[in-house]
């Protein structure tokens, strides 16, 4: 499931980036 992986991780950072 690498797909999940890169997606939360895209989430996160845009949590973060905010």
């Amino acid at each position: 499931m690498k797909v999940l992986i890169v997606w939360m991780e895209c989430k996160f950072m845009n949590r973060v980036a905010s």
